[in-house]
């Protein structure tokens, strides 16, 4: 069961339902123990701890930006809060 307010989880299967033609590739920090409860084909789903951040928080952002510093001047992003 995904936990009120932690949502990234749904936010991340509710975009790429919305814009699987356009998604190339993603990064999403989702609650540890919620992964199976999501389903995304392109988006990476990262399990990490909420609120308190640990190493797959870290890793995570680590994602994130690599996929920001591996992009082109025409690329989208999208950020869900």
């Amino acid at each position: 069961m995904l936990r009120r307010g932690k949502s990234s989880g749904l936010m991340a299967e509710y975009i790429e339902s919305v814009l699987y033609d356009e998604i190339e590739d993603g990064v999403v920090s989702i609650l540890k123990g919620t992964r199976g409860k999501i389903r995304v084909k392109k988006i990476r789903l990262i399990e990490a701890s909420h609120p308190f951040p640990n190493e797959k928080s870290v890793e995570a952002a680590e994602k994130i930006i690599e996929l920001i510093e591996d992009s082109s001047p025409n690329d989208l992003f999208i950020s869900l809060i």
